[in-house]
């Protein structure tokens, strides 16, 4: 952990990123030359305006979409130096997604779910890590229900729990909470940040939602694809203050 003088190398980052779509009058520049890092057990957010390139940017730096130019890294590996398979291999063993849509398998229970990804690759299933996962997200006693079985916001915990389970390098949550009342969506939230702070995990979470945002440690704001601005230890006020200054 970090004691605030010490800063450990970042969990990812990307370096001069830059992503374009189409070309002549089509071409929209999603990503403008971005230079950012995301910290090794810290909870960050990524906000801006829709089309500002905060979903973009995660899927580039989660190696879900390649950049047109620049670099990203997972930890020090260079995403932009391997090939589809070396990402796949390294998405499946180094990195973890969180949807806002749960992408659980209705045929299996909570836990066949939560060890799926980690079954998929072959690896040992570390029991006493899922258990102790499935004990902060408050899971213990639903694991042997199916999706169908269990309410909206006990299924994201289960989405959770997997994107834990195999001990990722850094986690990637995409509008975690937007299926989910704001009762709900602020437990969710609060088990996320519980995994930073108990379990030593990385967690990058796109979201347009200020409450959410003052969940993390630090968050990141785009506009037209451009990192302008940030703000650490933020709350709900503090991050709709800054969200009245875009397109001004």
């Amino acid at each position: 952990m970090n004691d605030g003088t010490v800063v450990s190398a970042p969990a990812a980052r990307a370096s001069n990123a830059s992503k374009i779509y189409g070309k002549g009058d089509t071409l929209v520049t999603a990503l403008d030359s971005v230079d950012v890092a995301f910290q090794a057990g810290k909870f960050s957010a990524i906000m801006g305006p829709s089309g500002s390139g905060k979903s973009t940017l995660m899927h580039c730096m989660a190696g879900l979409d390649n950049l047109s130019s620049g670099k990203v890294f997972i930890g020090e590996t260079d995403l932009t130096e391997l090939n589809e398979k070396e990402l796949t291999l390294l998405r499946r063993s180094n990195v973890g997604f969180i949807f806002q849509s749960f992408n659980l398998v209705p045929t299996l229970n909570a836990l066949e779910n939560i060890t799926l990804p980690i079954d998929l690759s072959g690896n040992a299933v570390d029991t006493d890590w899922v258990n102790q996962v499935t004990e902060v997200v408050n899971l213990s006693d639903r694991l042997s229900h199916k999706p169908n079985e269990l309410s909206g916001g006990q299924q994201q915990r289960v989405a959770v729990s997997r994107a834990l389970a195999s001990k990722p390098n850094i986690i990637f949550a995409d509008e975690p909470t937007g299926n989910l009342d704001s009762k709900t969506g602020s437990e969710i939230l609060e088990f996320m940040k519980l995994a930073t702070t108990e379990l030593d995990q990385t967690i990058v979470m796109v979201t347009h939602d200020p409450v959410a945002a003052s969940y993390s440690d630090r968050v990141i704001f785009l506009e037209d694809g451009r990192v302008v601005g940030e703000i650490i230890e933020p709350t709900a006020d503090s991050v709709i203050d800054q969200m009245r200054t875009f397109g001004t």
